[in-house]
């Protein structure tokens, strides 16, 4: 065995000892191509689907003027769905297309918004209703600090702590631990018919305290 080596497995679950293959390569080069062939292999139909379809796009811009905002890399992008848990697939039913393209369209505009709304550091005070005293919050805890207090407890599923966003005055950051990893999150405010909340996920999903 060399130094370069790689591993490959059955697409099946769970995973076996025996259904593990080791394989060495003779240096990095060599190895790299290995990694590309097999996702060469593995995801060539879709790559080859989407090129043939993305030919049958217009390429020219003849008869389009500069109002148009779109360009040669545009005209050749397709659709995609990635809701299913089976991987993307190329959307062609051209109604759908341009559904999908308006809730896009909508979704980002929301989520722009929301960022553009954030309280910077030269707000007013912090909301007086965080519990400053529950045992999660760490007031302006750094990013570093929180990764390594949640490393330290075991990485357990579902540890987390709240903490002052270094950023956002009257924003906080969710640091949780999923799968062995420290995830952050920014804790916005959110007012919605006269009421005010807090969101991690744009709007989407709203709670009080």
């Amino acid at each position: 065995p060399t130094d370069f080596t790689f591993c490959i497995k059955l697409s099946k679950n769970p995973v076996r000892v025996q259904d593990l293959r080791i394989l060495s390569a003779e240096d990095e080069s060599t190895r790299t191509c290995w990694m590309s062939a097999f996702r060469l292999f593995k995801y060539g139909k879709q790559l080859q689907y989407n090129y043939h379809l993305s030919k049958l796009s217009p390429h020219s811009l003849e008869g389009s003027n500069l109002s148009d905002g779109r360009s040669k890399s545009e005209d050749s992008l397709v659709a995609m769905d990635f809701s299913g848990k089976s991987g993307g697939r190329v959307i062609q039913n051209p109604t759908e297309a341009q559904s999908a393209e308006r809730e896009e369209g909508r979704a980002w505009r929301k989520r722009e918004a929301l960022r553009c709304n954030l309280p910077n550091m030269n707000s007013d005070a912090r909301p007086s209703s965080v519990h400053c005293g529950q045992p999660w919050f760490h007031g302006g805890m750094c990013r570093r600090k929180a990764e390594r207090l949640i490393e330290k407890q075991g990485l357990v599923d579902g540890m987390f702590l709240i903490r002052d966003s270094q950023n956002h005055e009257q924003c906080f950051v969710l640091s949780l631990c999923h799968q062995l990893k420290v995830k952050h999150y920014l804790v916005i405010p959110f007012e919605k018919e006269g009421m005010n909340y807090f969101t991690i996920d744009d709007g989407e999903t709203l709670f009080i305290d």
